[in-house]
């Protein structure tokens, strides 16, 4: 390991130079079954401006929800203020509600041990209702049930003119609040958007920190070496290995060098020296091709050819 003019490990200063609440915990990391690599979302300055942006129009929508509409709502909690049998003043509470939910939602995507994880969640590794459920909950459907009902709210006060011809001021305000609420919500929506970009990019710095999945060098040198031989390689009944290599689809030919693993597949030399970069199991089965051979314990079909060859090994 090399060490630093003070004698200390140089991935330890490293790490110590890193802002603390960029740092993924390790215990996440063992969770998810990684290395223990410390990786960091990388928010650019315009990203940072955006969000900046966001947090003040929010306060200052909180703000007037808080300092001015919801005052006027109960001013004139008895003059009912309808579209559809539906209370304006309900939907504008509920709006804040589902603003309230997004946020806390959205915060907490910037907490490092929380936006790995549901970066990480995809729906072919962990199934399609896991990966609903979360972003329903925590990544988009927060987003998407203020933005919808922005545009809602937005759409039925301007569809009730008797509201405005019975309480004016309550309708002004309502309206107010709904323009300034459409406004909030498209820039929460270019924030989120960005945001959940930059999220998958640290998942698949995430993803390219994990355990190397490629087999120890030599792994091929275990596998058992065949010449190409007409009757144990072929489609026709009886045979042991099928006529073609199961990674190229391609025939055998005389001179190939083919290796059989120990679950008794057969592959071009070069096709599973290739294969074995990047895994270490069977290109069919996923049988792990590190671990002892269990060729001992497979039985091969019994056929006359297979008896032949059985019994010419025998006389050699």
């Amino acid at each position: 390991m090399v060490n630093d003019h003070d004698g200390r490990p140089a991935e330890v200063v490293a790490r110590r130079r890193r802002p603390e609440w960029q740092l993924v915990p390790s215990s996440i990391w063992q969770t998810l079954g990684l290395s223990g690599q410390s990786v960091q979302a990388h928010y650019t300055p315009r990203f940072k401006i955006l969000l900046a942006i966001v947090c003040v129009a929010s306060v200052a929508w909180v703000s007037n929800y808080l300092t001015n509409v919801l005052p006027t709502i109960q001013e004139h909690a008895d003059k009912v203020c309808k579209y559809n049998d539906s209370q304006l003043t309900y939907n504008a509470k509920m709006l804040f509600v589902y603003f309230l939910w997004f946020a806390m939602a959205r915060i907490s995507l910037f907490l490092p041990c929380i936006a790995v994880r549901v970066a990480l969640v995809q729906s072919r590794t962990h199934g399609f209702c896991r990966t609903y459920c979360v972003h329903l909950v925590i990544r988009d459907g927060p987003l998407y049930i203020f933005v919808v009902g922005s545009m809602l709210f937005w759409f039925h006060l301007v569809q009730s003119p008797s509201c405005e011809e019975r309480n004016p001021q309550l309708y002004q305000t309502l309206k107010l609040y709904a323009m300034y609420s459409c406004m909030v919500s498209v820039l929460c929506l270019l924030l989120a958007y960005w945001h959940n970009k930059l999220l998958i990019e640290a998942a698949q710095e995430v993803e390219s920190y994990g355990e190397d999945r490629s087999a120890p060098p030599g792994t091929i040198d275990t596998l058992e070496t065949r010449s190409f031989d007409a009757s144990i390689f072929g489609d026709e009944e009886g045979k042991l290995y099928p006529a073609e290599c199961a990674i190229c689809l391609c025939t055998w030919e005389a001179d190939d060098v083919i290796k059989v693993t120990h679950c008794q597949h057969a592959f071009h030399t070069e096709c599973i020296g290739h294969w074995l970069q990047s895994a270490r199991t069977c290109a069919l089965c996923r049988q792990d091709l590190t671990k002892p051979s269990r060729s001992a314990s497979v039985v091969r079909p019994s056929s006359p050819s297979a008896q032949s060859i059985g019994a010419r090994e025998e006389v050699v």
